[in-house]
């Protein structure tokens, strides 16, 4: 019987050897890759949070909508609100023009969900959506 050459042995173990640790090492580099992805989830998932907390809480868009209503610039002009269905109806009736500019304009600096906005020369009505 013909016998088994040890050099050739040893070179078969040598390149295990080597394939095992190039796949050990991407699988190192993947799992890296992975770890920043999940970070970069992670991170991801806090602004949206955030966001959603920010645009969807009931409680601060009715405190912004409160706000706005008892603002002291819209004294001399009548405003009415009223909620119904997930639903706030904002209603400005003025003859002046500044206010009524002025109430769309701190109406959108607010982080309200506007559904309808009507605008004409004597009334401001707005659609806000609470949920």
């Amino acid at each position: 019987m013909n016998r088994i050459n040890p050099i050739y042995v040893l070179v078969i173990v040598f390149i295990l050897a080597l394939l095992s640790c190039y796949f050990l090492n991407e699988k190192r580099n993947n799992y890296y890759e992975n770890i920043e992805k999940l970070k970069d989830f992670k991170k991801n998932t806090h602004n949206y949070k955030a966001l959603k907390e920010g645009w969807y809480s009931e409680k601060k868009i009715k405190k912004d909508i409160d706000l706005l209503v008892l603002d002291s610039k819209f004294k001399d002009s009548r405003i009415t609100r009223s909620f119904a269905n997930n639903i706030a109806t904002i209603r400005l009736d003025s003859k002046n023009r500044q206010t009524i500019n002025y109430f769309v304009s701190s109406l959108m600096h607010k982080k309200l969900r506007i559904g309808k906005l009507f605008i004409t020369d004597k009334f401001v009505q707005v659609e806000v959506l609470i949920k």
